[in-house]
C-alpha cells in the first residue's frame, strides 16, 4: 500500500537540476512554504475546491525513500500485479 499511496501523499513536489546553489534552494523552499501559508492563496484554493498543504523537503525525501526501499518479498509480490514494459 505504501508503494501505491506515497505518490498520492507527496502530491506534486518541485525539483531543480543538480548543481543549483544551496542558497537558491533555500529561497525556493522558503517561498513555497510562505505561499501555502498565505491567507489569500488559501482562500483562492478553497474557492477552487483544491486541497492544498505544504510538505517539507525532508518529509518528501523520507516518504520517497521508504517507498522505493521495499523488501524483496514486497517487490516480488508487486511483480505479480505490475509488469514493467508490458
Amino acid at each position: 500500500m505504501m508503494i501505491r499511496g506515497t505518490p498520492l501523499a507527496i502530491g506534486r513536489p518541485y525539483g531543480v537540476r543538480p548543481g543549483v546553489p544551496p542558497e537558491r534552494i533555500a529561497i525556493l523552499r522558503d517561498s513555497l512554504a510562505k505561499l501555502v501559508a498565505d491567507p489569500k492563496f488559501l482562500a483562492d484554493m478553497t474557492a477552487s475546491q483544491i486541497d492544498t498543504y505544504y510538505i517539507g523537503a525532508d518529509e518528501v525525501t523520507q516518504r520517497f525513500n521508504a517507498m522505493i526501499n521495499q523488501s524483496p518479498d514486497v517487490v516480488d509480490a508487486l511483480n505479480k500485479y505490475i509488469k514493467i514494459g508490458e
